[in-house]
């Protein structure tokens, strides 16, 4: 199975450096433009059927690569990370370093726990290795959605994963 990976495009919010969270924020006209740009870039790969967030800003990005050429479903588990007391607020003071912790049972800022957050990924990757073992899936979500996944698929740090406003990330399952 290949796995396209995509992050939602630029919003408001991430041009003003504050935490979304679940807050339901919509592409900027930045946001729409790469979001074009990666359906651009993916135009001549087969990609078989796409999963987005629900948030309108994942949903968006994938309306636009996916231009009603392949199919697109919502699925909850994409959602991003419920980011606590920190929604709303700027995020160029936040150490993030320590919000990555698998293990821990206590949430810094009383976000969503990372391991719940791995734990609801495990189970949609499960689900897509189940029914579209031999498929090309694009993905389309947030970046700490993102962060997650790649330390589920490769073990890679979510400390050290960056990812750009729709940049594509891919993976061979």
């Amino acid at each position: 199975m290949k796995l396209l990976a995509v992050r939602h495009g630029q919003t408001d919010y991430n041009k003003k450096h504050i935490v979304q969270g679940t807050i339901d924020t919509v592409l900027n006209a930045e946001g729409i433009s790469q979001a074009l740009n990666t359906k651009d870039i993916l135009k001549n790969i087969n990609i078989d059927i796409c999963f987005t967030s629900p948030l309108k800003r994942a949903l968006k990005t994938a309306s636009i690569i996916c231009d009603n050429k392949i199919e697109v479903k919502i699925d909850n588990r994409l959602k991003e990370r419920f980011q606590g007391l920190i929604q709303g607020r700027e995020n160029r003071n936040i150490d993030y370093s320590a919000l990555w912790d698998f293990e821990a049972d206590r949430a810094l800022y009383e976000m969503e726990l990372a391991r719940d957050v791995k734990k609801r990924l495990l189970s949609f990757l499960d689900d897509l290795k189940e029914e579209y073992s031999d498929k090309t899936i694009l993905v389309v979500t947030h970046h700490p959605i993102l962060k997650a996944l790649n330390y589920i698929i490769t073990g890679e740090n979510p400390n050290v994963f960056k990812v750009s406003n729709c940049e594509i990330v891919e993976y061979n399952l």
